[in-house]
This record gives C-alpha cells, sequence and structure tokens, in this order.
C-alpha cells in the first residue's frame, strides 16, 4: 500500500527549492507562477510504499540534492525520466536572474521487488503563467518530468509522466543484502580491487572517481530456490597478471556474460603509469531459467559518480567502458572513463506440456492452393534520433531489426574540435525482402587514420558508432551490415567529399539506404571530411503458388514398442502422442503432406539413404537428458524413429530431415 506524506512547503520567490523524499516515493509536485519576480514557488508530496515482504526502497543516498552537477541548462527544454525499475524521489532547483529561469536537479530511488510500469503518455502541460500540477494517484509515482522554455515571456511548461507500482508473484524471490563496503583508491604502482557476490548475482554497480582512480561497490542478490551454477565464464579472478584481464589499458571495452548467465563479481587493476585500469568480470549461470537483454543504459558522465541498479527480478549481464582524457600536464594527461551496463530480466523456465497428458502438433488442416499475395518493397523513413549526440560525447546508432541507415548528420564546431551526431533509420518491408541485423566488431581506424566501411554486395549499413578522444582530437569508428535477403541492390557512385570544418548531411533517396562511408584526417583543420555511397534496394518477385495434398494419419505404435514413420519424398505435417501411466510410456502417430507445385519439376530432395532404424550409433538423444533438434536452414522434418527402454523408463530419438 502506499502512505502518503503531507505537502511539503512552498519556497520563496527566487530562492531554491528543494524536497528529499529520503527512503520514501515522490508522487506529487505542484508550482505556482508570479509575473514578478518572473519565478515558480514549488511544494512537493511524498509517499511511502508499505510492503509487508520488508525494505523494498533502494535510497540513493549519495545523491546530494545541491548546486553540485545540475542536470538542465537556462532556457534549454529537457526531458528527465528515471531508469527502468525506479520512481522519483526528490528534486531540488536554483532560480537565476540573469536569465529569468531556473536550473533543476532530480532523484530516482530504486523499488526492489516490485514492478514499475511507466504510463504511455505524459500529462497536459501548463498554460505558461498558470499553475502546474501532477498528483499520481493510487499505486503509483512519478517518473519523468520534461519542459521547456518561451523567452517571449520568460515562462516555462511542464510535463509529468507517473507509473504504476505492482507486485508479480514470480514463483520465486531476490533476497536483496546491502551495498558491499566500496574499495580503496589506488594507493601504489599497481594497485588491484575487487568485489564478489559468491553464489548471488550482480544487481546493482556503483563507483566514484577521486584521487585519479575510481573505487567500487555492488549490489547483489541471492535468488530463493534457483539452481545456479558458479564461474561459468572460466575467468581466473585471483591472478594478478595483465593477460589474465579480458580489457586493455585506454581502450573501449564491453564485457558480457555467456547467454543465460549474469554477473556475479569484478575485477580492476589500476595502473599508475597508464593512469588507467584494466577489468575482467566473473559470471553466474541461472539454470531452468530464461532470460532476456535490456537496452544498455545511459553513458555515466566523466569524473562524476556512476551508479546503476537493475529492475527487478534482473541482474547485470554486460558492462561497456570508453576511456576519456580529462586533463592534461605536459606530455601527460590524466584518464577517467565513462560507463553503462546491461541488465537481464530472467524467470522460471516453464514446462512445454503436461507430462501426463496429449500432446499433438498439427501444423496446418487446410489442403486448398495458396497464393502468395505480396506487398511491394518499401523502405519507411524514421524519425531523426534524438537528442543529438554531445560533442566530445560517444555517438551510436543501431537500427535494429528490419531496419536499416538512411541517413546521418554531423556538424562540426571549431571550439569542441568535434563533430556531434544524429541519425535516421528505414523500415524494410514487402517485396519477399528479409534484414539479418549484424553486429558491431570492434574499432576499426587509428587515431587520425583513414576509415571506410566496407559491406558485401547483399548488405547495407545497419548501425554505426564513435567515440572522441580530445587527446587526439579525433574519433574511432565502427559499424556494422545488416544481410539483405532476396533483394537486389544496386549501389551507386561516390559523392564528393564534404568541406572541412563544415556540417555534413548525407541523405539517401526512395528506397534506398547508406551501403558506404569514408573519411580521411586533415591534420591543420583537426576535423575529418567525409563521402558516402547509397544503394537502391528492390525486392524479387512474387512467389509462385503451390499446394499441400495432405495424407492420412499412420497408425500408432504399441506401447513399450519402436515407434517408426516415414514420409518419403513428402514432409511431415504433424506429430500426436498419447501417454499411458501405468506403462509410463507414449504411443505415437504421424501425418505426412506432399507439396505440389506446377512451376517446379522437383521440390524435394529425399535422404533415401538416411534408415530411420534402431542402430545405437545413430540416435540423436540420450535418456533423461532434454533435446533439440532442429532442421538445417532449408529443410524441413520428413520422419521420426524412436525406441522404449525399460531401464531407464525413457525413449530415445532419430529424426530424418529433406531438403
Amino acid at each position: 500500500s502506499m502512505e502518503y506524506q503531507s505537502w511539503s512547503a512552498y519556497n520563496e520567490w527566487d530562492q531554491q527549492s528543494k524536497h528529499d523524499c529520503g527512503e520514501h516515493v515522490l508522487v506529487g509536485i505542484e508550482s505556482h507562477y508570479h509575473i514578478n519576480p518572473q519565478d515558480r514557488k514549488w511544494r512537493y508530496l511524498c509517499s511511502n510504499p508499505l510492503s509487508n515482504t520488508g525494505p523494498i526502497i533502494e535510497d540513493t543516498q549519495d545523491i546530494r540534492l545541491d548546486l553540485q552537477d545540475l542536470m538542465t541548462e537556462h532556457y534549454n527544454q529537457f526531458t528527465f525520466e528515471c531508469p527502468a525499475g525506479s520512481v522519483m524521489a526528490g528534486a531540488f532547483s536554483k532560480h537565476d536572474n540573469t536569465p529569468e529561469d531556473r536550473q533543476f536537479k532530480f532523484k530516482c530511488n530504486s523499488l526492489l521487488g516490485l514492478i514499475v510500469t511507466p504510463d504511455e503518455e505524459w500529462s497536459s502541460a501548463n498554460d505558461l503563467a498558470a499553475r502546474s500540477y501532477r498528483v499520481c494517484e493510487g499505486r503509483s509515482a512519478l517518473v519523468g518530468v520534461t519542459a521547456w522554455f518561451n523567452q517571449t515571456y520568460d515562462g516555462r511548461r511542464f510535463r509529468y509522466k507517473c507509473a504504476t507500482i505492482s507486485w508479480l508473484d514470480m514463483g520465486f524471490t531476490v533476497d536483496y543484502r546491502q551495498w558491499t563496503a566500496s574499495t580503496e583508491y589506488a594507493s601504489a604502482a599497481s594497485t588491484l580491487i575487487s568485489r564478489n557476490c559468491g553464489g548471488g548475482v550482480m544487481v546493482g554497480i556503483g563507483s566514484w572517481h577521486d584521487q585519479d582512480d575510481r573505487n567500487l561497490r555492488l549490489l547483489c542478490g541471492d535468488i530463493a530456490d534457483a539452481n545456479i551454477t558458479l564461474s561459468v565464464t572460466g575467468v581466473d579472478l585471483s591472478s594478478e597478471h595483465d593477460e589474465s584481464f579480458q580489457s586493455l589499458y585506454k581502450e573501449p571495452f564491453k564485457l558480457e556474460c555467456p547467454p543465460g548467465s549474469v554477473m556475479a563479481g569484478v575485477v580492476a587493476k589500476h595502473n599508475a603509469e597508464t593512469g588507467d585500469s584494466i577489468f575482467k568480470v566473473s559470471c553466474n549461470r541461472l539454470v531452468d531459467m530464461t532470460m532476456a537483454d535490456l537496452n544498455y543504459s545511459s553513458w555515466s558522465a566523466v569524473e562524476k559518480r556512476a551508479q546503476y541498479v537493475c529492475p527487478s527480478f534482473s541482474a547485470i549481464s554486460g558492462i561497456e567502458s570508453i576511456p576519456l582524457q580529462v586533463s592534461e600536464d605536459g606530455d601527460q594527461y590524466r584518464i577517467d572513463r565513462r560507463w553503462r551496463v546491461r541488465c537481464s530480466p530472467f524467470e522460471i523456465r516453464k514446462a512445454d506440456f503436461d507430462i501426463a497428458t496429449v500432446h499433438s502438433l498439427e501444423c496446418t488442416t487446410t489442403t486448398s492452393t495458396t497464393t502468395t499475395t505480396t506487398l511491394p518493397f518499401e523502405i519507411q523513413i524514421g524519425d531523426w534520433s534524438a537528442p543529438w549526440s554531445g560533442f566530445k560525447e560517444p555517438s551510436e546508432v543501431n537500427c535494429g531489426a528490419a531496419r536499416v541507415l538512411i541517413a546521418m548528420k554531423s556538424v562540426h564546431s571549431d571550439y569542441q574540435e568535434d563533430r556531434q551526431w544524429t541519425y535516421r533509420c528505414g523500415s524494410v518491408s514487402g517485396g519477399h525482402v528479409t534484414v539479418i541485423q549484424g553486429s558491431f566488431a570492434g574499432w576499426r581506424n587509428d587515431w587520425k587514420g583513414k576509415f571506410e566501411t566496407n559491406c558485401g554486395a547483399d548488405e547495407v549499413i545497419g548501425g554505426f558508432r564513435s567515440f572522441h578522444d580530445h587527446n587526439q582530437k579525433d574519433r574511432k569508428f565502427d559499424y556494422f551490415c545488416s544481410k539483405l535477403v532476396d533483394a537486389q541492390i544496386t549501389p551507386h557512385g561516390w559523392t564528393d567529399y564534404e568541406f572541412i570544418d563544415k556540417s555534413s548531411y548525407p541523405s539517401c533517396g526512395k528506397n534506398e539506404a547508406i551501403w558506404q562511408v569514408a573519411s580521411m584526417y586533415i591534420d591543420q583543420e583537426e576535423d575529418r571530411h567525409w563521402k558516402y555511397r547509397c544503394a537502391t534496394i528492390t525486392g524479387k518477385a512474387a512467389t509462385e503458388p503451390f499446394s499441400m495434398e495432405y495424407q492420412s494419419w499412420s497408425a500408432y505404435n504399441e506401447w513399450d514398442q519402436q515407434s517408426k514413420h516415414d514420409c518419403g519424398e513428402h514432409v511431415l505435417v504433424g506429430i500426436e502422442s498419447h501417454y499411458n501411466m501405468e506403462t509410463q510410456d507414449r504411443k505415437w502417430r504421424y501425418l505426412c503432406s506432399k507439396p505440389m507445385s506446377d512451376a517446379l519439376t522437383t521440390i524435394i530432395e529425399d535422404t533415401l539413404d538416411y534408415e530411420l532404424d534402431h542402430d545405437p550409433q545413430d540416435l540423436m538423444t540420450e535418456h533423461l537428458e532434454e533435446f533439440v533438434f532442429l532442421c538445417p536452414a532449408g529443410s524441413v522434418m520428413a520422419g521420426a524413429y524412436s525406441k522404449r527402454d525399460d531401464e531407464p523408463e525413457d525413449r530415445q530419438f532419430k529424426f530424418k530431415r529433406e531438403l
């Protein structure tokens, strides 16, 4: 339940406004405008989420609601949203007479063990000189604020977003520990630090920058009644040799656990000579659980606190870092890193079917001719990525599934000696074309060296990223290509090189995508100039119609006897089995079908030399063990065989496929 507190007092005009809900959450916010002194005064409403399960709030006590690290700029539009799994818990703002505007800072608390579901829509905006008011009702709290400034009237309009807080029975619980103690800062030429969750999982990580180094602390959780396999990565956490670490000094890295596992420990080794650290992680596998991956968090700021807590029922499975120069003293310069993490939610793997029930699958029951109607090929233009990447900030676009890169903008600043970027992707549909998404592979250019993408004849660019180094006054770049299956790709010629120190704005035409990008570094200008190649994409013609001629179901085998059925030159479209408690066995039957086409002479390649028999050397499965059989690409099932054994009470299987 939610136990509401009293509204806070209003601040005075032109004075700081500050309210911290502590271990509670922020559910209401109100402000009134006055034309003289062209300011708003604020008050806040907190609530205490109460639960019989014990503490559910992770209070970010180290976030000080003060003048340090204000999150917004005068006159600029801003949007603040709490990370996934957390809600707002405090706000701070300061007013300046020149300009007549406030800067803001917000605090969020994580709700561990509860589900936070943000609303899809923002609240309505207030009029410029009117009251701004929002209270989240029921089991909900504030998770976001957005505002924009009107310089004509020297006022802001505000919108707010609430989130529903709920409890979900996952069939297991996560017992959250206290944060580990923070490690000490480096005090020697080489210093090793580590924190480990042991048999638990890492749900949070925190780090503070000081004395040319970062410390480390972890938030761990124990999954009750879960089967956890320890240290599946095989990394030697005890070794201090540089070769045992998974990253390099002064280089970007991305450390990710194998599928089905999450992080459990971090080891860092700081080197005073390089001014940087190298890292390695351990991972624990969650047995009998299914997992998914969330997107990476936003990047942390340089020389500032970096802390992340995963939403309920999830843990950290990936850490990415980019080194940046933060100051210079002659030929020496200090390094700090920016960070972001990936969380992976997990849940108990559900059984596919009841062991004692009928198990039946029939792929289709129709016998009529099917004609495929294909929509024409089209690339639907998406929005520009927002906001622009900042100067000297990492920049990345991953267009995602069924999308390709169709435009990119960059703007150069002589003062910053860098470019900021934004991108536009397009969605591929129709024409039988499918997109096989690629992945980033590593930085492709040397500092101040030539950069050029190289996609294949059946590929276009699907992702592009870069990071900046102030000492080099340059960026390193990476990209990936996405393969377009059943498409015709026709590359165009190169554009001319863009003028140095000017904006770059390549944009491909209708049903085109970026196929190639190249750049050269110009020392005198400390900038790169760019050229591009687009490619026209067309889909293939519609496929010819074909039909399926279904046969009769086969007979069932007898209890405890072999089960065998071969579709010959046909294909397997149905399978059914019944369980008997007395025999502790299943009997099976099968349904075959003949694909028929007037346009093709032969469409089946029958594996006639494949014998569905009891040869123990050829059986594909083991007693009492889980198995997964998938036909190779381009083929389907055409037969099945199984034999029953009393010791143990189980069947072994063998399957046939046809091309």
